[in-house]
């Protein structure tokens, strides 16, 4: 048996095995942000009272928002007695996505 070409072939093997093994060679994995649109988008806040709605309640119908030509942006109109009041924008009805002040997830109040 030829010395000098017994070892190459099993070496080459290792070699190729060790490249395609090693985290140096492996590609990036890469994540794709997945942008959801909202069923629905309320104003929850202490101001609901004044418009006979439930404080703080992102569910109740009195301070569900409306997106009239499908542009992804919501409003809501009210009417409201001078005061301090206090808002966040719920999605979906619920808190489980929820803004608050300097668009912050989950974040404090926004000032009305």
């Amino acid at each position: 048996m030829d010395w000098a070409r017994s070892w190459k072939t099993p070496v080459l093997v290792a070699l190729v095995l060790a490249l395609l093994a090693g985290p140096g060679i492996m590609a990036p994995r890469v994540v794709e942000a997945q942008e959801t649109t909202p069923t629905s988008v309320s104003f929850p806040g202490n101001y609901a009272p004044g418009i006979n709605g439930a404080e703080w309640a992102p569910d109740d119908p009195t301070v569900q928002a409306a997106d009239e030509d499908g542009d992804g942006v919501w409003s809501l109109t009210v009417d409201l007695p001078p005061g301090d009041y206090e808002f966040k924008a719920a999605l979906n009805g619920t808190w489980d996505e929820n803004y608050g002040a300097d668009g912050q997830r989950d974040g404090p109040n926004l000032p009305l």
